[in-house]
């Protein structure tokens, strides 16, 4: 099986989790594009930054109406991800 036909199952089994999980990787193939070669050891930085402390999220919530396509996602700092989910379910389940 190809990777072309692996990626269609997966994008048909996972949905938009699919486009979440390959987000931060075409982020991180675009930052390696963009500065591989001009600053090989400030995109080796930020590449690691990126895979351990963001992580995508939508920029306009689903639970607010946001919509679950590629342009509404976005890298963001870990923890303040947990803060701002928390405090929308904290206003949403009330």
């Amino acid at each position: 099986m190809n990777d072309k036909k692996i990626k269609a199952i997966l994008k048909r089994t996972l949905g938009s989790n699919y486009q979440i999980s390959t987000y931060k990787e075409d982020v991180i193939k675009s930052v390696y594009r963009l500065y591989g070669r001009k600053d090989p050891e400030g995109a080796r930085i930020l590449i690691n930054q990126i895979r351990n402390y963001k992580e995508v999220g939508f920029i306009h919530s689903l639970i607010l109406g946001g919509a679950e396509t590629r342009s509404n996602l976005q890298l963001i700092d870990s923890k303040t991800s947990r803060i701002i989910t928390k405090q929308i379910w904290d206003q949403v389940g009330k």
